[in-house]
């Protein structure tokens, strides 16, 4: 009501209760009606003719609550307060009031539906193509996407800032075959490196993002494990042997040879050995080829050989071939016992050392 007005009738419709309408009636200003509880006042002049009258009752109809009657000193007059669009109250001849008087939000300025399917908006941005559905109400379309491709984030939506993406520790893959175990960090995929190892000298080690790890066949120096081997070369995945590693000492009484595991290995040749056993006995049975004498004197050259003959055996335990030496002083024992004959005549003496000479 305006300033100043004095209110010298009041009416409330019943039921009384939220939303009920209470007149008032001013002494100089008409009538006022107010439907929440006097925080808004609608004048209403439809019908009064002398607004300064004196207003001495005031009342109104039972079967519609928008009709007021006045009683002034003039007469009683009869007002009808026509429906306040916008207040926020359903009222008589109003299909919707959502306090405003806009058009888009599925209640028009004049309070009544949109059509179905008019555009509008839920108030969520996480829906798109929202539209009325035909009684005042707006229905949210399809649900924003908000899936940025990454699997390492979580994609989630607010209904009132929008898409968001949160990084997260998932398990992936980051589609490369030279890592493995991965999983999400930062907002990316990444894992360990492939260890491409073989253990093969003579393959080139790498990994393809595509296809894994790729051994390549080199021509790179390798090392056979055979020591009778040189300059060893790689070829076809495999390490070959080079040439013949040459063992030669210069010494003829060396067997030259070669061992895989340790290399050339000169050997001293049995043949060597018996040759110098040969050349010493035949200096020595030269000194038995004595002329004709008695056998006494042959015993003492036998005796006299034997105490020459110790030295040079003891000298040959020290070598390494021992079953060779077994052998020899076996020979050499066999051999002296043709030469120790019973006394006879010279002749008979001469004829086994011919044939000790053809034996030796």
């Amino acid at each position: 009501m305006p300033v100043g007005a004095t209110a010298v009738a009041i009416y409330v419709t019943v039921p009384i209760g939220t939303g009920s309408a209470v007149y008032a009636g001013t002494d100089s200003s008409g009538v006022y009606r107010s439907i929440d509880g006097g925080a808004t006042w609608q004048r209403i002049i439809s019908g009064l003719t002398n607004l300064s009258s004196n207003l001495g009752a005031l009342t109104g109809s039972r079967s519609n609550p928008r009709d007021v009657y006045v009683g002034t000193p003039s007469g009683v007059f009869h007002l009808t307060a026509a429906p306040q669009c916008g207040n926020g109250a359903l009222e008589e001849g109003e299909q919707c009031d959502d306090g405003n008087t806009a058009n888009g939000d599925c209640c028009t300025s004049t309070c009544q539906f949109e059509a179905a399917a008019s555009s509008c908006s839920d108030g969520s941005v996480c829906t798109s193509s929202d539209a009325c559905n035909g009684a005042g109400v707006c229905v949210g379309g399809p649900s924003l996407d908000c899936d940025d491709g990454n699997i390492c984030t979580t994609d989630t939506c607010d209904s009132a800032t929008g898409c968001g993406h949160t990084d997260n520790t998932d398990v992936c893959d980051d589609g490369n075959a030279c890592t493995f175990a991965d999983s999400c960090s930062g907002g990316t995929c990444g894992g360990l490196t492939v260890a491409c190892d073989d253990q093969n000298a003579c393959t080139t080690d790498s990994c393809n993002p595509a296809s894994g790890c790729v051994f390549t066949n080199n021509t790179a120096a390798c090392d056979d494990g055979n020591a009778c081997t040189s300059g060893d070369t790689c070829g076809g995945g495999s390490c070959h042997g080079g040439a013949a590693v040459v063992c030669n000492d210069d010494n003829a009484c060396t067997t030259d040879s070669c061992d895989p595991a340790s290399g050339c290995v000169f050997s001293e040749q049995h043949g060597g050995l018996r040759r110098r056993e040969r050349l010493h006995l035949r200096r020595y049975v030269r000194r038995w080829q004595l002329p004709w004498r008695r056998d006494g004197d042959v015993q003492r050259r036998q005796r006299l050989h034997d105490r020459q003959l110790r030295p040079r055996q003891r000298l040959r335990l020290h070598e390494q071939h021992g079953s060779l030496r077994r052998r020899e002083r076996l020979y050499l024992r066999r051999c002296l016992r043709r030469w120790q004959l019973p006394r006879r005549r010279g002749g008979h003496v001469r004829r086994p050392e011919r044939l000790h000479d053809r034996q030796l």
